[in-house]
């Protein structure tokens, strides 16, 4: 648990995460853009005090109140939304510790949603700070591995500048920047053994291009840090590598599942029988899974018609594919009706 400790503490860092939500992108905010400043108020449970991340060391049952300090240094009012969040993996294989609509995972059992109480909105006076308690009540059993998650922290949308219209893209954008601060509970030092499962694997359309959805899962409630994923696929029965993605450095969350996402690039793909072979490795354990998949005629033309990567050349070969074979067909027909005139012609001949 020590080694998962150090991990985790290298991984957010100084524990406060500033992010930038703009729809569809997702960037690393200053605070300088930001009217107000979150500290957490670290109890004596603290397991290192040296982070600024709530990593709490807690008793079964235990109900406790801890404090974050909400700072604005501004001439106006602050309204601040929070929210207590569990911690979830994105289809870019990291963890997110804000309000996202991911879904829960089916093998979570205590979410750090349910088990943290806090006020949904507060008001921070101008040049001023305010003390927020975010109360925590345990399960009441002696649990396994690590509760996870994060409280968001998100200004009022109405007291953020007016809309930026790009002028580019001539859309209405509106900055939104939060932020979110991890919170780590547990009960015992006890060490748990990773296990990543492979789920679904299907083909679909992500972000209008297509690719193939392969579904991880880590079924345990801890941190898998430093991630590895290779992938590739191959037409069922068949050697040849037509689609790859490898990936690193990647981590999940305890108890949660992502759709690591390989490409086509650009490319189509044919109705058929496909098989997906993928290797895991993280925690100094290594998984290997083979799966089968199908796509069908339907599923194969949405995606050549939808796929906003496919090229002109991609989207022309297929015309000239039609094209050519009504051509040979033409050609074909064209030589089977000289046949019959000239065999008509040497028929009369010899008559």
């Amino acid at each position: 648990m020590n080694l998962m400790k150090k991990m985790f503490a290298i991984m957010i860092g100084m524990g406060l995460v500033v992010s930038l939500f703009i729809p569809g992108k997702a960037q690393i905010a200053s605070a300088a853009e930001l009217n107000f400043s979150v500290e957490s108020v670290l109890p004596d449970n603290q397991r290192d005090k040296k982070q600024t991340y709530f990593d709490l060391r807690m008793k079964p049952g235990q109900e406790q109140t801890v404090y974050v300090l909400l700072k604005n240094s501004t001439k106006k009012k602050v309204t601040v939304n929070i929210g207590a969040n569990e911690a979830k993996t994105n289809m870019n294989g990291t963890t997110q510790y804000d309000t996202n609509k991911i879904e829960r995972d089916s093998t979570l059992k205590y979410s750090l949603a349910d088990i943290v109480t806090v006020e949904k909105k507060v008001v921070v006076k101008p040049n001023s700070e305010q003390k927020v308690p975010v109360k925590i009540k345990m399960p009441n059993e002696d649990i396994p591995g690590i509760i996870l998650g994060g409280l968001s922290f998100q200004q009022k949308d109405s007291e953020v500048d007016k809309d930026e219209k790009s002028e580019e893209q001539g859309l209405s954008i509106k900055n939104r920047f939060s932020y979110n601060l991890a919170m780590m509970l547990s009960t015992n030092d006890d060490k748990v053994k990773p296990e990543l499962v492979l789920n679904d694997v299907k083909a679909d359309l992500y972000n209008a291009r297509t690719v193939i959805l392969a579904n991880i899962q880590n079924t345990q409630p801890m941190l898998m840090n430093q991630l590895e994923v290779k992938a590739n696929v191959t037409k069922k029965g068949d050697s040849e590598q037509l689609f790859k993605k490898n990936a690193k450095e990647m981590q999940m969350a305890p108890n949660s599942n992502f759709d690591y996402t390989i490409p086509l690039d650009g490319k189509t793909i044919d109705a058929g029988d496909y098989t997906l072979t993928m290797e895991a490795t993280s925690m100094g354990e290594t998984w290997k899974w083979k799966k089968d998949f199908t796509v069908t005629d339907d599923q194969s033309a949405k995606f050549a018609e939808k796929d906003v990567d496919v090229t002109e050349e991609e989207s022309s070969n297929w015309l000239w594919w039609v094209i050519g074979g009504v051509v040979l067909l033409a050609i074909i027909a064209a030589i089977i009706v000289l046949l019959r005139k000239k065999g008509n012609k040497q028929t009369r001949s010899r008559r």
